[in-house]
């Protein structure tokens, strides 16, 4: 028996790498020198001065109403496909750091609604919803000394897709059997 195979139309790298671009984007920071970076990642990252401006984010499920539902489609033009068609809705959760801590967030915020970053990001089927809470400016001591830092969360909307292929019956076989038998007592 063939073992099924799930796909999956969009991953959680190539989430976050979307989102990577399009923050580097609005806020003129380069994510290959550190400053835009996942949270919580397996391998370590340096550390950074009070002085620096860094973006750290994570993702995580929102529950909604419109994360409740998979619709199921079938493909019978070759082999049969299931689709499995669902949105992911999800909270995109920022920490800005650094002295442009406020600036950052708040371009973030506003910018993300734009048509250029929502058209970047509807490539990957991630779709912002608007109104979201402002910005959060938090500031707290760390080493006896003041860090700078905004929090802000975002929703995304995420067309999501999982496909696998059915396994069918090819060919059956069958036996007739003609003779009766009657037991006689």
């Amino acid at each position: 028996m063939k073992l099924v195979t799930l796909t999956l139309n969009i991953t959680e790298d190539q989430i976050y790498n979307g989102l990577i671009e399009v923050f580097s984007d609005i806020t003129g920071l380069d994510p290959n020198k550190g400053e835009i970076r996942r949270a919580y990642q397996l391998q370590s990252q340096p550390g950074w001065r009070h002085t620096d401006n860094v973006i750290s984010f994570w993702l995580t499920n929102n529950s909604d109403i419109y994360h409740e539902d998979i619709m199921d489609s079938y493909d019978f033009s070759g082999p049969i496909v299931k689709n499995s068609t669902f949105t992911q809705v999800l909270s995109c959760n920022i920490s800005c750091y650094g002295p442009n801590s406020k600036d950052m967030a708040l371009l973030i915020w506003a910018g993300i609604q734009s048509d250029e970053n929502r058209l970047a990001l509807s490539k990957l089927k991630i779709y912002p919803v608007p109104k979201n809470a402002p910005p959060n400016y938090v500031p707290y001591q760390y080493n006896n000394q003041w860090w700078n830092r905004t929090d802000i969360t975002l929703i995304f909307n995420v067309y999501t897709n999982i496909s696998n292929e059915i396994n069918s019956i090819k060919s059956v076989e069958i036996n007739l059997n003609n003779k009766i038998e009657k037991e006689i007592k």
